[in-house]
């Protein structure tokens, strides 16, 4: 899982959860393979059921396209800093310097006691740099982060719920999460 880079001596390379694809391929197949059974069963008498099978093409190619993306999503740290491949496709270097703090702070999910660790990487104007969300990355990759980045860090152990962190550091959190609706969540 971790692997140190040529390009980034003494880095450590981290990944997303595997079962985040596994989970997400299982729904897509609960979702689309009953779906093109009843379509085959349709359009098969009619003749039609190769426009079916061109639909079908076109939905795995994009399922292959997301794993493909999935599977170049990493974060690469040292002591020089943050070498970030996203989903997005978006791929950026953040050097250690332009590092102000690294916070790791625990949210309760919705209204249970049920919480998600977060770390966020900032930068010296306030916003998020990297942020490492606990349904992609594990406790423990977080943890290694902060330790091999080596810049300064506060750990908030005491879960607590999103509009209340909201309230101090709002500029950290996503568009949509700043907005009321979402904090009562």
């Amino acid at each position: 899982m971790n692997r140190a880079r040529a390009d980034d001596p003494g880095g450590e390379t981290f990944r997303p959860r595997e079962q985040v694809f596994t989970q997400t391929i299982l729904a897509a197949a609960a979702l689309l393979v009953p779906i093109f059974a009843v379509l085959y069963w349709l359009t098969i008498p009619s003749g039609t059921w190769m426009i079916i099978v061109i639909a079908k093409v076109l939905v795995v190619g994009l399922l292959v396209l997301f794993g493909s993306i999935f599977y170049r999503t990493s974060i690469t740290v040292s002591a020089a800093g943050v070498r970030e491949s996203g989903l997005g496709g978006l791929r950026r270097y953040i050097p250690r310097d332009e590092v102000e703090y690294v916070l790791f702070v625990s949210f309760y999910r919705g209204h249970t006691l049920d919480t998600e660790n977060q770390l966020f990487i900032v930068g010296h104007d306030g916003n998020t740099l990297v942020r490492m969300r606990g349904r992609y990355w594990t406790a423990a990759d977080m943890r290694k982060v902060l330790d091999i980045l080596g810049a300064p860090a506060t750990i908030i152990d005491e879960p607590q719920p999103i509009n209340e962190f909201m309230r101090e550091n709002a500029a950290l959190l996503y568009w949509h999460e700043r907005r009321a609706g979402f904090a009562r969540r």
